[in-house]
């Protein structure tokens, strides 16, 4: 070790060591777990993603009712003699409701929506909603009996249907 003498004041000159000790890179480590998990935390992917897959199912009933509507509109009565909720359908042309759209609308887990056709002037698609919060979901759907709703209720809890009725009806 030198020592240098400069205005009165005595220097020790060290080899400096560069990079970061243990205990260091362990404290920046941590820290970083802490906001990692924070930020999970606040933004809870899955509850994000269950909320897209919603949203998507939602659009989908809302399609395929336009559809329907002006397939009346067009014909005088709605489509009877389709097999809707068949899996095998997902994603591919029918022919008699190709005009009003291309493919059949199916949910994000390639599951058919549930389509009723209750007669020729009546209808009700139906499908379940993750997100058992939502808005959309009427109030005291899981626990109220003032549906008339006769299916299960934990496996559809959102609908859209044909004016003359309410799809939980």
């Amino acid at each position: 070790m030198k020592k240098i003498k400069h205005n009165l004041w005595t220097v020790k000159l060290t080899k400096m060591n560069k990079g970061f000790t243990l205990v260091e890179l362990l404290i920046a480590i941590s820290i970083m777990a802490v906001m990692a998990v924070i930020l999970i935390g606040t933004l809870n992917p899955i509850a994000l993603a269950n909320k897209a897959k919603d949203s998507r199912r939602k659009n989908d009933l809302k399609k395929i009712k336009i559809a329907f509507e002006a397939y009346y509109n067009n014909n005088g009565s709605y489509p009877t003699d389709i097999s809707w909720n068949v899996a095998s359908n997902c994603r591919k042309s029918v022919p008699q409701m190709s005009f009003y759209f291309q493919n059949l609308p199916c949910d994000p887990d390639n599951f058919p929506y549930t389509i009723r056709i209750i007669n020729s002037n009546t209808f009700m698609i139906l499908t379940n909603l993750q997100n058992k919060k939502d808005k959309d979901i009427p109030p005291n759907w899981y626990t109220g009996g003032v549906y008339g709703y006769s299916g299960s209720r934990s496996s559809v809890n959102y609908g859209v249907s044909s004016s003359n009725i309410l799809w939980y009806e």
